[in-house]
């Protein structure tokens, strides 16, 4: 895992992320302390300014400034000249998109979805408190793709995240099973993006074991009619 997933928190924060960056981070952030709170907290400044008045500065304000500007000495900037290669390390991709983020949160030029009262978000069960996290291992040899689970049992909800994954095939799904002691239970239904794949389900109380993955009709099946792909224990 690339060490620069863990600058791209703000970028995230306010969606300023593309799709492969967006797929690598969601992958990533789930299972991290640091970039899981520095994204609540970017997202919980995000909102406090997406929820703020702007007030009109008081008419002295212009001439206090100016009054104070002409009794102040102005001194000459110290400037330090900089190598053609540090001045590119400055300004470096990833330094420009944490500027233009923190020029967006100053302004207060953002569009924030508030929670809602639905289900949990993908983002909710991902950053929630109790999350359980859970890696699964390919059952069947030579089966692509990556897949974690990630479970909050206060808010009765499981996100999936996964990449590499192949096509389920036409009218089929990815289906998400509980490990019960009496064998399995039904959890959701997903089709991948591209290969990858960011989502969350709400789902009863029920005590798990672990998880299973199969492939379904789409419609869903009662039990899985098909060998399972891929599984993990809590």
């Amino acid at each position: 895992m690339s060490a620069d997933l863990h600058h791209l928190s703000a970028a995230y924060a306010l969606d300023a992320l593309d799709d492969v960056e967006r797929q690598q981070f969601e992958s990533h952030y789930p299972t991290c302390e640091i970039c899981s709170a520095d994204v609540q907290d970017f997202r919980t400044v995000a909102a406090a300014l997406a929820t703020s008045a702007a007030s009109a500065a008081p008419a002295s304000l212009k001439s206090s400034v100016m009054a104070e500007i002409g009794q102040t000495r102005q001194l000459s900037p110290i400037v330090t000249q900089q190598t053609p290669s540090s001045r590119s390390n400055l300004f470096s991709g990833r330094a420009l998109m944490a500027v233009a983020a923190a020029m967006i949160l100053v302004a207060g030029v953002l569009a924030v979805t508030l929670p809602g009262s639905g289900e949990p978000s993908f983002n909710e069960v991902a950053e929630s408190a109790d999350r359980v996290v859970t890696s699964l291992d390919p059952v069947v040899d030579g089966q692509a793709g990556d897949l974690q689970i990630v479970w909050s049992d206060e808010l009765d909800s499981v996100a999936v995240i996964g990449s590499s994954l192949d096509d389920p095939g036409s009218g089929m799904a990815y289906a998400l099973w509980f490990l019960i002691d009496e064998g399995v239970a039904p959890a959701g239904l997903f089709v991948p993006e591209n290969g990858s794949v960011s989502t969350s389900f709400a789902i009863d109380d029920i005590d798990t074991n672990g998880w299973g993955i199969t492939i379904e009709p789409a419609g869903g099946s009662d039990q899985p009619t098909t060998p399972v792909l891929f599984a993990g224990t809590l």
